[in-house]
């Protein structure tokens, strides 16, 4: 990552660990890449699941355009999906909730619409008749 990873003349504020990357993506999640010292692995660590998939998927892409040969992906833990089927079922719902306010909006609206272009009619005449406001629900 020496292409992305500007040290200057200071390196040494920048390194506290040699087998240690830690990037601060833009939407403030952190990943930390750490590299095994003695084996050719590499862990991914972050606290958030969507700022390990951008800094994994920066560097598989490193990895198959220089075809280092066979090696494999592996992850210890099952991923948190659980977390993420809550929240599309979340969104579902409030999807849902958003279109039935969406039709009671446009009754709603229709409703106000006909009262005034009846208020409208009625202060155009020159001898007003009693407004029958009948279709007001509140």
């Amino acid at each position: 990552y020496k292409d992305i990873i500007n040290f200057s003349d200071n390196a040494d504020q920048y390194v506290t660990n040699p087998n240690a990357i830690a990037f601060i993506l833009p939407n403030e999640v952190d990943c930390t890449l750490l590299i095994a010292k003695n084996s050719s692995k590499y862990r991914f660590q972050s606290s958030q699941l969507e700022g390990i998939w951008f800094v994994l998927n920066d560097f598989v892409e490193r990895v198959q355009s220089k075809k280092y040969g066979d090696y494999v992906l592996s992850n210890q833990e099952a991923p948190p999906l659980q977390d993420y089927f809550t929240l599309i079922e979340n969104r579902f719902y409030l999807r849902e909730e958003f279109e039935k306010l969406k039709v009671v909006l446009e009754q709603k609206s229709s409703e106000f619409r006909t009262i005034q272009k009846r208020l409208l009619t009625r202060f155009k005449e020159r001898n007003p008749s009693s407004l029958n406001l009948s279709l007001i629900h509140i």
